[in-house]
């Protein structure tokens, strides 16, 4: 079998287009985040908790859509994590919309927003009160809500990742 940085023992790759899954699935090793003093707290909120599945379907998605799978793996292995609030330096809210907004998820007449409507960064996140959300980073691996979402309005300090930004409205 092919041995690189990619190689997990006991993994034999059918195609060097899965080579990427035992990272997805958590079976790699650590890895030191390129030795970042960084430490980033990744939030795990129960009601959201459909939005980080299934792994392997989000993975396959159109390329760029899937990068909040891969980013959030590759970030949940890496010695940058912790656990501790008071030692994060940014905080991270996983969720793979992309996953999802493909299939306009939306709820009833909002087609292009996947979060609950119920759900409230200032309220769920427990830490993001501290200062304003500034310190709080969201990932969009394919487009940004619109502005005038829920969401955007109140994560307005926060940090926006994504790969493109075209402001769709519905």
């Amino acid at each position: 079998p092919e041995r690189d940085a990619w190689h997990t023992p006991g993994w034999v790759m059918l195609s060097s287009g899965f080579r990427y899954v035992p990272q997805l699935l958590g079976l790699q090793g650590k890895h030191s985040c390129y030795g970042s003093d960084l430490r980033i707290f990744l939030y795990a909120i129960p009601k959201l908790s459909h939005m980080t599945r299934p792994v392997l379907t989000c993975s396959q998605k159109m390329s760029q859509c899937t990068a909040s799978v891969h980013i959030h793996r590759w970030l949940e292995q890496g010695s940058c994590i912790t656990t501790d609030a008071d030692q994060a330096d940014l905080f991270f809210l996983p969720v793979y919309e992309a996953c999802y907004n493909e299939t306009a998820c939306g709820f009833g007449n909002n087609t292009e927003r996947c979060f609950p409507e119920e759900f409230d960064p200032r309220v769920d996140l427990a830490y993001f009160a501290r200062r304003r959300g500034a310190d709080h980073f969201f990932l969009f691996g394919c487009n940004l809500l619109p502005f005038r979402d829920q969401f955007m309005i109140q994560t307005r300090n926060s940090i926006m990742v994504t790969v493109e930004s075209y402001q769709s409205e519905n």
